[in-house]
């Protein structure tokens, strides 16, 4: 998994796309006025909230109870968060998140993040900041007042990195600095939302300077509507496809890119079934770029390419208050070619992992959860592919 895990998480999409422009309305080549260069520009942004969005979890006041992953404390793999080890209280009133942890290296009651006001981009360094609960128009202006296509954008405000300043807080282990983030992510009109947080502890020395050792709590949640035990089908079938909020576990330079799970509701049994692949770039120094950190690109030159292809499935019942633990097994497959034309052998295999999670809206019509795939290839914490999704019933 990425460690940065919302390293790519882009909130708005904003398009500025230069495009050609006229001759300067007509100046002659004698005249002094210098013709325009329509790629000299300065950009100022606006931005305006243009109406509410439809209900989901992610801006919908109320306390839920995560369904997710935790960090062991090797800091290398993941376990499934027990049932109460984590909760999420929105209040869209107040624009506050706040996360309650009973589980885990660092326990939290509660940690509220505060959702910025969004102002002026050019400002602020936090791309995260956002209207809870509001589709956002942004204008792109350019200064040279040329119009260019896609310079308007209207997007979503439905997902963002909350961060709390750097803290002293008073622990059972003493005083302490703390870092903390958490990341909400929604798709309007669903009965699912989606997060993930990590919380950092350093020591504070005698000198009152931060020590070295650190403990950390991170994790992948979904939360929202939990589907009641009497309004799961007891007849039929489903099929579900994933869908892509914009929490980074799923962004484009991940590689598991294809989830879907079936569900037969007459014999209370779910089949889940993970796909993708990756190509990265090798380098002289061994090191492999890019997983969505790419502040992290080895050192050395780019000597060949390296392509991973994973597959996993399982098949397991759900309970009947509609949650679901898959264990999941299939292939993993690295291909690498070298510039210089050297030969290396193919790398193979097994993979095993498990996906959890539950049924949430009417008729259980919608699934959340999250996977954990450990160590596909190197033995590092980089090799686990961990991920956060959502899912949506399909038409038959």
């Amino acid at each position: 998994m990425p460690r940065k895990i919302c390293s790519a998480a882009a909130l708005y999409a904003l398009s500025a796309v230069l495009a050609g422009c006229g001759d300067g309305g007509g100046v002659s080549s004698a005249s002094s006025v210098p013709v325009p260069d329509p790629n000299a520009h300065s950009v100022g942004y606006s931005f305006t909230a243009v109406g509410p969005l439809a209900p989901a979890p992610a801006w919908t006041s109320g306390t839920y109870q995560a369904v997710g992953v935790i960090e062991n404390a090797d800091r290398a793999t993941y376990s499934k968060l027990p049932a109460g080890g984590a909760s999420i209280t929105v209040d869209r009133a107040a624009k506050t998140y706040s996360l309650t942890l009973a589980a885990g290296t660092i326990a939290v009651a509660p940690q509220s993040f505060k959702v910025p006001t969004l102002t002026d981009p050019t400002t602020n360094t936090d791309w995260s900041s956002s209207f809870i609960g509001y589709s956002v128009k942004s204008v792109i202006r350019w200064s040279d007042g040329v119009t260019r296509p896609n310079q308007d954008g209207t997007g979503d405000a439905t997902a963002g990195q909350y961060t709390q300043p750097r803290q002293r807080v008073t622990t059972a282990n003493g005083d302490r600095v703390r870092d903390s983030f958490l990341s909400v992510s929604g798709t309007p009109g669903r009965h699912v939302s989606l997060g993930a947080w990590a919380i950092t502890e350093w020591p504070i020395n005698p000198d009152g300077s931060q020590g070295n050792s650190d403990v950390r709590s991170a994790g992948l949640f979904v939360f929202g509507d939990r589907t009641a035990p009497a309004d799961i089908p007891v007849s039929g079938t489903a099929h579900f496809a994933v869908e892509t909020p914009g929490v980074d576990p799923y962004d484009i330079t991940h590689p598991i890119r294809s989830t879907s799970f079936d569900v037969d509701f007459s014999a209370r049994m779910i089949t889940a079934k993970l796909a993708g692949s990756l190509d990265l770039s090798l380098y002289s120094s061994g090191g492999l770029c890019c997983f969505g950190w790419e502040e992290n690109v080895p050192q050395g030159t780019v000597v060949g390419t390296v392509t991973t292809t994973t597959k996993a499935s399982g098949t397991a019942p759900f309970t009947p208050s509609g949650s679901f633990d898959i264990a999941l097994a299939g292939s993993f497959l690295m291909q690498t070619k070298r510039t210089d034309n050297t030969v290396e052998p193919d790398v193979t295999k097994a993979v095993t992992g498990s996906i959890s999670g539950a049924f949430f809206g009417p008729k259980a019509g919608e699934l959340g959860g999250t996977y954990n795939l450990p160590d596909l290839w190197s033995g590092t914490p980089e090799s686990n592919q961990v991920g956060a999704f959502t899912a949506v019933q399909t038409a038959p």
